[in-house]
């Protein structure tokens, strides 16, 4: 089973982008200036290409490099699949070839594949209508119907940010020249190389288009496929490649020279970077209703009444940058008393739209998700594995441990990723967070209600802000006895219904604009697209 066939495809993808992780300085080049077109002489230091053995693995490799998918190059030639091979392949078929790789791999090869032979004027058209990936709607809409999904394409370069290589060629009296030098002699020296690492370098200076690194690394293809006897080597360091260094040290030489000289400093922007998109005007009467909350006898109705009418006005104060948790909680202390989750769940739906997908929809999905945690070894943790083989051969489970187990084992999938860099005086250390982590960062199960408030306790003596999460009291996490507690800056919510929790611990997250748990942000960042339909805040 494979992430479209479970029904998860288009977010499972959109919790991990691809891109460039390339963190290397730039290097810097030697100016060009004095360069010149000249013919081979005795002088001259010219390349000899001189065919090896090994030359069609050489440049498949190479090519493959450049796309961020060196796994599967030994595959492909052990499959006797070279670069000739690549210019003919079809749809049908590279899903053939790649069957034993995960989803990531294969849309990431299929995509830069697309992108290669478009420059090589060879399309990778559908030739078969039934080739295509295929995943149920994702929409929670009772009157939608499952559609054809085409596969994933990560959106190329916009046209307007992207120049070709043709374009610099033909619009340039050295690019010109350049062509017409290679269709006499065949072949570039690094003299040409050189002029025309700066050439392009500077026509997307002078045309005021920001040469990124994955424009470069596309040029680079289109100088392969243009010259045919050009290797990428000779236009590569490492990941980032000689004419993106010489662009970014051109840009660098001209601001330390001038620019730093003649330019105010940029100010920094004061627009708030948060979740909350909605406008809201607030209300004229808000301070009476805020004076009415605190003074006036009300009954539960009329409470809720109240609050509804100042509740623009009280996220509007939410949204504002200067805005902490305590200072929130000065102003609507009500959030703290026992049933103040249900004033988050009010303010959460006003905020967005009443988006409540977990709960609508978890009975609906809940088996699906079970079936896919379950399928081609999507899970490879010993104990996250044998949690769910407990689910699926104990029928009678109690409704809360087996959602809550279920909860527990999606963390063996969303296994955590990021390293935690640490400084103390000049030794640096790094920390690689564990599938426990990211359980216990979700929810903790403690032994006895000591064992839970000893572990608050540790975490309060971090110096780190303490997310919230859940707490439950049992011998394992499908044997919980009790209420499910939420834990939210020494406030606690308590549940008998273990989904219930999760919905609020998440509407908190998104309420008051807190970042997702480091330890599992990938766990969250599911929920958050999958169940709420939100655009991933951490892509």
């Amino acid at each position: 089973m494979s992430l479209y066939d479970a029904g998860f495809g288009s977010v499972f993808r959109d919790i991990y982008p691809f891109g460039d992780s390339d963190n290397m300085t730039d290097t810097p080049l030697e100016d060009i200036s004095s360069a010149s077109i000249a013919g081979p002489s005795s002088t001259a230091t010219t390349n000899v290409i001189v065919p090896s053995a090994n030359e069609d693995e050489i440049e498949l490799r190479s090519l493959i490099s450049t796309w961020q998918v060196d796994n599967i190059a030994d595959h492909l030639i052990n499959q006797n699949v070279f670069i000739p091979i690549l210019k003919i392949i079809k749809r049908h078929q590279i899903e053939r070839l790649l069957r034993i790789f995960d989803m990531g791999t294969q849309i990431k090869f299929e995509h830069y594949l697309e992108e290669w032979r478009e420059l090589l004027g060879i399309p990778l058209h559908s030739d078969k209508a039934s080739t295509g990936y295929s995943t149920p709607s994702t929409s929670y809409s009772r009157e939608a119907t499952p559609t054809r999904c085409i596969p994933y394409r990560r959106p190329s370069t916009a046209p307007d940010d992207y120049i070709p290589l043709a374009n610099v060629l033909n619009e340039t009296p050295k690019g010109i020249m350049l062509t017409e030098y290679y269709n006499k002699f065949t072949r570039f020296s690094e003299e040409q190389r050189t002029l025309l690492i700066g050439l392009i370098a500077t026509f997307y200076e002078e045309k005021s288009v920001p040469l990124t690194l994955a424009s470069s690394h596309r040029i680079e293809q289109e100088i392969l496929a243009r010259f045919s006897n050009e290797k990428l080597e000779f236009y590569r360091i490492g990941k980032r490649g000689k004419i993106y260094n010489k662009y970014c040290n051109m840009k660098s030489s001209f601001k330390s020279a001038v620019s730093s000289h003649i330019l105010p400093p940029k100010k920094k922007s004061l627009k708030n970077k948060t979740r909350h998109e909605n406008e809201f005007e607030s209300e004229e009467n808000a301070e009476s209703c805020i004076r009415c909350l605190k003074y006036d006898n009300l009954s539960s109705e009329e409470f809720d009444s109240v609050w509804k009418a100042c509740s623009q006005f009280r996220i509007n104060q939410i949204k504002e940058e200067t805005s902490t948790i305590t200072s929130i909680m000065e102003v609507w202390p009500y959030y703290k008393i026992p049933s103040g989750y249900r004033l988050i769940d009010i303010d959460f739906g006003l905020s967005f739209n009443n988006r409540n997908g977990l709960i609508l929809h978890w009975e609906n999905y809940w088996s699906s998700i079970l079936n896919f945690l379950n399928s081609d070894n999507n899970v490879k943790d010993k104990k996250a594995k044998a949690l769910l083989e407990t689910i699926s051969s104990t029928p009678n489970l109690p409704e809360n441990g087996r959602n809550a187990a279920i909860f527990w084992a999606l963390h063996g999938y969303f296994v955590p990723t990021k390293v935690v860099v640490s400084k103390t005086g000049t030794k640096r250390s790094s920390l690689r967070y564990t599938i426990r982590d990211s359980q216990e960062a979700f929810v903790f199960i403690g032994r006895s209600l000591q064992e839970v408030e000893d572990h608050i306790l540790h975490l309060k003596s971090q110096n780190v802000a303490v997310q919230p999460f859940i707490y439950c009291v049992g011998d394992d996490i499908i044997n919980l006895s009790g209420d499910v507690t939420v834990y939210f800056d020494g406030i606690r919510y308590n549940f008998k219904n273990f989904v219930r929790a999760v919905d609020i611990c998440f509407k908190i997250i998104y309420l008051f604009d807190l970042e997702f748990p480091t330890q599992c942000i990938s766990f969250y960042s599911f929920l958050e697209s999958f169940f709420y339909e939100f655009k991933p805040k951490n892509n």
